[in-house]
């Protein structure tokens, strides 16, 4: 049963949670392949289509290429085109903090809504 100190004591948890996400996401960006990333997402902005071929290659630029990675390369460089470096790096911060919310979201479902097992 729901008392008011429950979902008070839900609620600071849930910001405390998501809180602790966000700022354990706020590092410096370590993937190794960021310009192309970046690079690939300008150009899907700017042709509006996802390429078919290797653009970025210089020994086989014209072989077939299958860019699974399209969506998140665009909001990568979206977020870095509106906030420079600091902003991509609070993009991925917040997308990391979006997740942890899915998981409590799925893992209260599961549990009840009056459990505290989701924070742990």
């Amino acid at each position: 049963m729901s008392t008011p100190y429950t979902k008070c004591l839900v609620g600071l948890l849930l910001a405390g949670l998501l809180l602790f996400a966000f700022e354990a996401g706020f590092y410096q960006v370590t993937c190794v392949d960021v310009g192309g990333h970046l690079r690939a997402g300008e150009l899907i902005l700017s042709s509006g289509k996802i390429p078919s071929t290797n653009t970025f290659s210089f020994s086989a630029p014209d072989q077939p290429w299958l860019y699974h990675q399209w969506l998140p390369s665009l909001l990568y460089y979206v977020a870095y085109s509106a906030g420079g470096l600091a902003g991509l790096i609070a993009f991925k911060a917040a997308l990391g903090a979006l997740i942890f919310l899915v998981l409590w979201w799925a893992a209260r479902r599961e549990a009840g809504p009056d459990s505290l097992w989701p924070f742990w």
